[in-house]
C-alpha cells in the first residue's frame, strides 16, 4: 500500500513538473514571437560596431566617424585632421578591417534578413 501511495505521489509530481516545463516552453515561444529577429540582429550588430570603434586608436576612430557618420569627404577630413588624403585612406581601411573581422559571423545572418524582409 505504501508503495502504491509513493507511486501516486511520484506521478503527481511528475505531472506537475511536466506542466511547469510546458508552461515555461510556451512562455519562451510567446516571448520569441513578440521579438523581431531583424531588430535584435541590428541592435546586436550596432553594439558590436560600437565596441569595435571603441577599441580603435582615437585618431582612427575619429577619422572613421567623420567619414561614415558625418559624411565628410577624405579631402575635408584631411584638412580637419591636418594630414594627407592617403593618411585618411589608411585610417579608414584600418577601421574597416577591424569591423570586417569583428562582424564576420554576422554577415550571413544580415544578408538573410536583408533578403527576407526588404
Amino acid at each position: 500500500l505504501n508503495y502504491l501511495r509513493h507511486l501516486q505521489i511520484r506521478e503527481e509530481h511528475s505531472e506537475n513538473i511536466r506542466k511547469y516545463i510546458e508552461w515555461e516552453l510556451n512562455a519562451r515561444i510567446v516571448s520569441l514571437d513578440a521579438c523581431e529577429p531583424y531588430e535584435l540582429l541590428v541592435k546586436e550588430m550596432q553594439e558590436l560596431i560600437q565596441q569595435t570603434l571603441d577599441k580603435l586608436p582615437e585618431r582612427t576612430r575619429k577619422i572613421f566617424i567623420l567619414s561614415r557618420y558625418e559624411n565628410k569627404s577624405y579631402k575635408e577630413i584631411a584638412a580637419l585632421m591636418n594630414m594627407t588624403t592617403k593618411g585618411v585612406d589608411f585610417h579608414i581601411c584600418k577601421a574597416l578591417k577591424a569591423l570586417q573581422i569583428n562582424l564576420k559571423d554576422y554577415f550571413p545572418l544580415f544578408l538573410y534578413f536583408l533578403m527576407r524582409f526588404h
